[in-house]
């Protein structure tokens, strides 16, 4: 007998520890505690200890009997192709593409560039600047910033939201949705204890963004 929708869900929710069953929602949805915990926790091991990791390359006596291959110039490959060679491994990196960087490249039509998919990142006072400063490329960088964070264009509105300014993007937004003023400011303030959490209390509950520098 085939089950419905909810039976299988039932079904499926016997196995799953009771870890998980408490942070889950009637209808299969996590809910917003349980979410922001899996978040810290993935945040968590997100951070990799770097010195470890140097000693056990340091440990290889013999690195030219270890060469390394690299396949794919994605970000996740480029950071690890740059440690290992930093570490005194041969390395070779296989790219079909003509160029690289993965997900992190453009390709122009006409007159317009597109991001193939990553579309903005946090860079400083985050895991990319850490990750180029311990490879000494920081210092060859020159960051530049754009007075917009971005603009959103429908057939109902056209919206610009500017950078380094989380006030003034709550402010456009609560203008032109009112009636979602709560909710916009409410979420803004979660995103700032997120962000306390994962960079070490440097945002306090309730504390003004505008010493944050995404």
């Amino acid at each position: 007998m085939e089950l419905s929708v909810s039976e299988r869900r039932k079904e499926r929710g016997k196995d799953r520890p009771a870890s998980l069953k408490k942070g889950v929602q009637g209808n299969g949805y996590m809910n917003r505690r349980a979410f922001f915990k899996t978040l810290a926790l993935a945040s968590s091991a997100a951070l990799v200890d770097w010195t470890g990791m140097g000693a056990l390359a340091d440990s290889v006596r013999n690195k030219a009997d270890y060469p390394v291959v690299v396949i794919g110039s994605g970000l996740g490959g480029l950071v690890c192709a740059a440690y290992l060679t930093r570490s005194g491994f041969d390395v070779t990196m296989l790219e079909q593409h003509s160029i690289p960087g993965g997900y992190a490249t453009t390709f122009n039509r006409g007159d317009f560039t597109f991001d193939v998919s990553l579309h903005a990142t946090v860079a400083e006072h985050a895991m990319p600047q850490m990750i180029l400063e311990d490879l000494g490329l920081w210092k060859h960088l020159d960051v530049v910033y754009t007075p917009e964070l971005r603009r959103i264009i429908t057939d109902r509105f056209d919206i610009t939201l500017p950078a380094k300014d989380p006030e003034g993007v709550k402010a456009r937004l609560s203008k032109r949705f009112p009636h979602e003023r709560t909710g916009i400011h409410g979420f803004y303030t979660q995103m700032e204890q997120v962000i306390s959490a994962l960079w070490g209390g440097g945002l306090s509950h309730g504390a003004s963004w505008k010493n944050w520098k995404p």
